[in-house]
C-alpha cells in the first residue's frame, strides 16, 4: 500500500495514491441520495410510514405488506451535474449529464380471506442509492510544483524501490533525477524556485450505487405491517484526471520563454475504475394506529461489499536538456503497470423512525428520521495477499475513519395533496455532516422535491424533481501549501418519470 491523505466528500480533496483507499472512499459508499420512483422522489422519500411504493424497498421494506393489488414499475432518471470551480481568480463551469434507471420494481400480491393475515406480498426491484457522476475542471497561474511533490517522496529511495505509480514515472521522464552520483538516493527536480506555473486539470466521474432487493411483507389485520429485504448493491465507480502545468507565462518583453528553462509542462494522467457488489438485511414495520395516524420504522443491516480497484497513470514531461539548443527539446512519457487491488468495505448502520398524516382522501404529510453510523465504516484486506504495510495502513485507516466521521441524522420531509386523479407533492431533505467538527468545517447539504401524479384505475405517471446544492473544496495533491485549492460549488438536478401498472 501506498501513503494516503484524509479526504472529504464536500471538501473534496484527493490524493495522488490510487491504490489507497481514503476517508473520502468509505463515505462515498455509505452516503445515499435515493433516487426511487418518482412518487416517493417527489415527497423527499419519506413514505416509510405510509407504505404502497416500490421505491421504499430500498428504505422500509415492511411498505411490500400495504399492497393490496400487484403492481409494476420503470422509472428512468435523468441528471444533470452542474460544478462551478473558483482558482487563482477564475471560474470554470462544467455540466455531466447522465441518464440511468432510477427504479424498476413489481410486487406479487397474495391474499387471504381466512387467516388475520391479509396478504403475503414478494417483490423484487432496483433501486439507485446513489449517482456518483460529475464533471469539472480550472485553470491558473500560480506559484508551486507538482515536482516538488514527487521530490519530496522520492527521497531517501533507491530509484529501483520508488512507487511506480507516481514518482517512479517523474524518476522515468527526468522529471526528478540524480544530481549526485555518489548519493543514489537524493533527487531534485529543474523547476525554478517560485515559479509561476499555469495549472489546469479536468476532472470527470461517473458510476452510481444500484441495489437489486428480493422483499417480503404481511399485513396482520390491515393494521401491522412487517417486511424484510436482502439487499444486493452493486457499485460502479470511474475516476478520469488529467493534471497539466505549462510554463509559458509572458514575460516583461512580450516574449513566452517561461521562468524555468529546462521545465517545458508536464500531463498527469490518473485512471481509476472501482466495481463490487455485496449483500445486506433490512427489517421494517409500519403500525397504523388510526385511518389518520401511522408509525413506521426500518434498521438497515452494515453491507459487506467486495470492491476491487483498477488502476494506472501517465506522466508526459516536455523537457528543454540545453536552454540554448533547442534541438535537445524531449517529449518524455512513462506508463505505470496496470494495478489492481480487492478488499471488503463495511458501510454503516442505519435505523429509520417515521411518522405519517393521512386527511381523508384528499392529502398526507409524513416524515422519516435517519441515524446513520458513519464511524462504522470499515476496510478489510485479504491477509493472505496482503503485506504487512498493507495490514499497518489498514488499521490506520479504519482508525482515521473513527477519528474523523461521526453519527449523524437525516430528516426527510413531505407532502402530497389529491386534485380528483391529479396529485401535487412537494418535499425537504436535510442531510447532516458526517464529520466530526473539531476535523472538518461543518458541511451541510439540502435537497428540495416537487413533483406530479395521474392516478387512473389501472395505471400511473409521475415525473419529479429534485435539486441539491453542495460546496467544498479540490486539492489535486497536497504537499506544503504550493498546490492548488479549488473552491467547487455544485448543483445538481435530478429528473424521473414514473410508470406503473396495477396487475
Amino acid at each position: 500500500m501506498v501513503r494516503y491523505i484524509i479526504s472529504t466528500l464536500f471538501l473534496v480533496t484527493f490524493s495522488l495514491g490510487l491504490k489507497s483507499q481514503s476517508v473520502q472512499d468509505a463515505l462515498r459508499y455509505a452516503y445515499f441520495q435515493y433516487a426511487g420512483t418518482a412518487r416517493s422522489l417527489g415527497a423527499a422519500n419519506s413514505f416509510g410510514a405510509l407504505g404502497g411504493d416500490l421505491g421504499l424497498l430500498s428504505t422500509n421494506p415492511a411498505g411490500i405488506a400495504t399492497f393490496r393489488r400487484s403492481e409494476f414499475t420503470v422509472s428512468p432518471g435523468v441528471l444533470l451535474a452542474n460544478t462551478t470551480s473558483s482558482f487563482a481568480g477564475d471560474d470554470t463551469k462544467e455540466n455531466k449529464f447522465n441518464l440511468n434507471i432510477s427504479n424498476a420494481a413489481v410486487v406479487f400480491v397474495s391474499t387471504s380471506t381466512e387467516s388475520k393475515w391479509k396478504t403475503f406480498n414478494f417483490s423484487i426491484g432496483l433501486n439507485r442509492l446513489s449517482n456518483f457522476n460529475q464533471k469539472f475542471a480550472y485553470e491558473g497561474t500560480q506559484q508551486g510544483t507538482i515536482a516538488d511533490y514527487f521530490t519530496f517522496y522520492a527521497q531517501d529511495f533507491f530509484p529501483e524501490d520508488l512507487y511506480g505509480f507516481e514518482e517512479g514515472l517523474a524518476y522515468e521522464t527526468d522529471l526528478i533525477y540524480l544530481p549526485d552520483p555518489n548519493q543514489p538516493t537524493f533527487y531534485e527536480n529543474d523547476v525554478t524556485v517560485g515559479s509561476q506555473l499555469r495549472k489546469k486539470q479536468t476532472v470527470d466521474i461517473r458510476g452510481g450505487i444500484d441495489e437489486l432487493s428480493l422483499g417480503f411483507g404481511a399485513n396482520l389485520n390491515h393494521k401491522f405491517y412487517v417486511g424484510l429485504v436482502l439487499g444486493l448493491p452493486f457499485v460502479n465507480y470511474t475516476e478520469e484526471k488529467l493534471y497539466e502545468e505549462i510554463d509559458d507565462i509572458q514575460q516583461n518583453d512580450g516574449t513566452f520563454d517561461g521562468s524555468s528553462p529546462f521545465f517545458n509542462s508536464l500531463a498527469f494522467q490518473q485512471n481509476l475504475e472501482t466495481t463490487g457488489a455485496g449483500f445486506n438485511l433490512k427489517l421494517g414495520m409500519i403500525y397504523r394506529a388510526s385511518q389518520m395516524l401511522r408509525f413506521g420504522a426500518a434498521v438497515h443491516s452494515p453491507s459487506f461489499i467486495t470492491l476491487t480497484d483498477f488502476f494506472g497513470n501517465t506522466l508526459d514531461f516536455d523537457i528543454t536538456y540545453d536552454e540554448s539548443d533547442p534541438t535537445t527539446q524531449s517529449l518524455n512519457t512513462a506508463t505505470s503497470p496496470e494495478g489492481d487491488f480487492s478488499y471488503v468495505y463495511r458501510s454503516p448502520l442505519r435505523v429509520y423512525g417515521d411518522v405519517g398524516i393521512i386527511i381523508d382522501k384528499f392529502a398526507f404529510a409524513s416524515a422519516e428520521v435517519e441515524w446513520v453510523n458513519y464511524n462504522f465504516a470499515n476496510f478489510k484486506f485479504d491477509e493472505e495477499i496482503s503485506t504487512q504495510d498493507d495490514l499497518i495502513y489498514e488499521q490506520e485507516l479504519n482508525d482515521n475513519i473513527s477519528n474523523t466521521l461521526k453519527s449523524t441524522i437525516n430528516i426527510r420531509l413531505g407532502g402530497e395533496i389529491a386534485l380528483e386523479q391529479f396529485r401535487i407533492r412537494g418535499g425537504y431533505t436535510f442531510n447532516g455532516n458526517p464529520y466530526k467538527e473539531d476535523v472538518v468545517e461543518e458541511q451541510n447539504r439540502n435537497t428540495l422535491h416537487l413533483g406530479l401524479g395521474l392516478r387512473k384505475k389501472y395505471f400511473y405517471v409521475d415525473t419529479a424533481f429534485m435539486q441539491s446544492f453542495s460546496k467544498g473544496n479540490f486539492n489535486p495533491y497536497i504537499f506544503d501549501g504550493s498546490e492548488p485549492l479549488v473552491e467547487n460549488s455544485g448543483r445538481n438536478s435530478t429528473f424521473v418519470l414514473t410508470l406503473g401498472f396495477k396487475l
